[in-house]
């Protein structure tokens, strides 16, 4: 008898802990709000906290980049998240991890090992993804070309969020800030 209660337990258990079919009404919010297609970002709009996003996309800082004492260009205030910077549009943080790569690639930091061991954790799996989807080696000298910048952002920008977060014309207005 004793049996059959716990595993009773443990079924209202399972079904007290799975996640709550959206109703009708909530589907339609959720695709206009937090199901964006990565290809439909926009640089002019925050997704400041928006839930079902990547975190980085949610703070408007596809890079994640974490909270320095850097005046960033639409740095928000306060920030809320506590680790990483938070942008007031979607364009500033793209903005502030292409200025931040520039400033790398001019101090000598300028190959995807170099770049990587001063952005993040410099893990083999990171420099590899970046290495593979740029098509530069990982000690490639590399110029701060727009093209190059824009291959460096969209596929690091890729590697933190898991989706495809900078697209092309976000990464055109973000360049055009700097």
């Amino acid at each position: 008898m004793m049996e059959g209660k716990k595993i009773l337990f443990l079924l209202g258990l399972g079904l007290l802990l799975m996640p709550r079919r959206a109703s009708t009404q909530d589907q339609g919010q959720q695709s206009n709000q937090s199901n964006q297609n990565p290809s439909t970002f926009d640089g002019n709009t925050s997704y400041l906290n928006q839930p079902n996003l990547p975190r980085g996309i949610r703070n408007n800082n596809p890079g994640n980049l974490k909270i320095s004492n850097s005046q960033w260009l639409g740095k928000h205030a306060p920030n809320s998240d506590g680790v990483f910077e938070q942008f007031t549009a979607y364009k500033y943080g793209v903005r502030a991890m292409t200025k931040l790569l520039i400033n790398y690639i001019a101090s000598g930091r300028d190959t995807i090992d170099k770049i990587l061991n001063s952005y993040s954790s410099g893990s083999d799996a990171y420099k590899n993804y970046v290495s593979q989807r740029t098509g530069f080696a990982r000690n490639q000298a590399l110029s701060d070309s727009k093209e190059n910048l824009r291959n460096l952002v969209q596929a690091m920008s890729y590697f933190e969020n898991g989706i495809e977060a900078v697209n092309n014309s976000v990464f055109d207005q973000a360049y055009d800030l700097i």
